[in-house]
């Protein structure tokens, strides 16, 4: 019954899964707030819509760079490979429907 000794790997993993949940739960407190913002009849406008796609842009390179200090560049590059999946999987989804 020796303590296990934790690998390298293992503390990536865990350093990779601390910048996601942060990620999960500053998505989940903005979706919270435009929630109880909103109205019933009313949409953003133009410099609401155009603030927050800059505010999720300025998340997105954030992510990536702290990705990018802790992955290795091969391990990076299968990050990157695996984002692009939901929008083609979204994309066929749409397409069948019409």
């Amino acid at each position: 019954d020796q303590p296990r000794s934790r690998g390298l790997g293992d503390v990536y993993k865990r350093q990779v899964y601390n910048i996601i949940l942060k990620q999960a739960e500053d998505h989940q407190k903005l979706r919270k707030e435009r929630i109880a913002n909103r109205s019933e009849d009313s949409k953003p406008t133009k410099e609401e819509l155009v603030a927050f796609q800059n505010k999720r842009l300025e998340k997105q390179i954030e992510l990536k760079r702290e990705m990018k200090a802790i992955l290795s560049a091969e391990q990076y590059a299968k990050f990157e490979k695996m984002k692009p999946r939901k929008g083609r999987k979204r994309g066929r989804k749409h397409k069948k429907r019409n």
